[in-house]
């Protein structure tokens, strides 16, 4: 399966030590910028270890004409797109609500790291999703509430 992403899922992933999940299901691709805010530009020496020793993850080059989607998309998020419309991606993983909308405008298939996180724990490879909400949480990274209340049987943190 070909995968364009965006830089979040992958520090997401990356976070709360699931990278591993992408691994054997796809091959994943992403730009130059996301690279420079993944491996370049983070104070995480780690971060950069882990992802750049991943053989299914890879930077690609960007087509050079980058679509214009306005300035609530930034540059990585507007480069992701782009490639995974050139790609012909199976589908591009972003969080950003306004990234997903500029995406479902080109007709390109998304998904976000909260629904992969879902979908794997729903076929048994995650064992407790309320601990792992709670890890990401510590890792200050938080999940929309409305989003995390329309689950069954999440725990309601306060």
């Amino acid at each position: 399966m070909k995968v364009v992403s965006n830089t979040s899922p992958l520090i997401i992933l990356y976070k709360c030590d699931k990278l591993y999940l992408l691994e054997n299901y796809l091959r994943c691709d992403y730009s130059p910028k996301v690279h420079d805010e993944l491996i370049l530009n983070t104070k995480d020496p780690k971060q950069r270890e882990v992802i750049s020793k991943c053989a299914f993850i890879s930077i690609r080059k960007a087509p050079k004409k980058i679509p214009s989607f306005g300035h609530k998309i930034d540059r990585g998020e507007a480069e992701a797109i782009a490639l995974a419309s050139a790609l012909k991606a199976d589908f591009l993983l972003v969080d950003d609500r306004r990234a997903q909308r500029a995406a479902r405008l080109l007709n390109i298939t998304y998904i976000s790291t909260f629904a992969i996180l879902l979908k794997v724990f729903q076929k048994g490879f995650i064992n407790n999703f309320d601990e792992l909400i709670q890890q990401l949480e510590e890792q200050m990274i938080f999940l929309n509430r409305d989003l995390k209340n329309s689950i069954p049987g999440f725990l309601k943190l306060p």
